[in-house]
């Protein structure tokens, strides 16, 4: 029965229908993905990476570009391109060119769709959560984790009314043992900081 659906397909239907069930199947997959918490994609990562705690504010790259170019927008192309260009073809029986056309601006369409969301929806989960890394130098925090001479432990630090865990180095490349407090005196990356002991 289905291949004798097929055969009344023209081949541009055909490349139509392929990106189509290639598009959508792929596009359930990362649904079901991420709803059991695999968050394999580059901008949904990017969305618990920005809800984190430790993250500097300013933006390096591409973090603060709005992104057209990633899995579900591509997925998203595919798929509506695809349905798009083949109820064009099939359905109002549009010449290839212009079956193409609908599918490509259905396509593009959704990607910026897609872009949108994923944008709005970091600056909804970042906005009032993200704070600035650099601002904690000076303050105090408390060793949760033995920071050893040459090496990385653990700091708490309440900022902001909110208790965050931070990574930290010593900075003069003494061992600092746990529940010391000690001085933040800068930043080394998005998460970890250079601390010394309070006297």
């Amino acid at each position: 029965m289905i291949s004798e659906f097929l055969r009344a397909f023209t081949p541009t239907d055909k490349v139509f229908a392929a990106f189509a069930f290639v598009g959508t199947l792929f596009f359930f997959l990362r649904v079901v993905w991420m709803l059991i918490g695999g968050f394999g994609d580059s901008d949904v990562q990017d969305v618990a990476h920005h809800a984190d705690g430790a993250h500097v504010t300013h933006e390096h790259g591409g973090e603060s570009v709005f992104k057209l170019f990633s899995i579900n927008s591509i997925t998203a192309f595919f798929m509506m391109f695809g349905w798009i260009g083949l109820t064009a073809s099939r359905q109002f029986e549009f010449v290839v060119p212009l079956a193409l056309l609908c599918g490509l601006t259905a396509g593009v369409g959704s990607m910026f769709l897609i872009a949108w969301i994923f944008h709005m929806f970091t600056r909804l989960q970042s906005s009032g959560e993200r704070f600035d890394l650099a601002a904690t130098v000076g303050q105090t925090a408390n060793v949760y984790l033995r920071v050893p001479a040459d090496g990385k432990g653990r700091v708490h630090i309440t900022f902001d009314g909110i208790q965050r865990e931070l990574e930290a180095v010593s900075e003069n490349h003494q061992p600092i043992e746990s529940f010391k407090n000690v001085k933040i005196v800068r930043v080394i990356d998005h998460q970890t900081v250079a601390v010394t002991p309070l006297e």
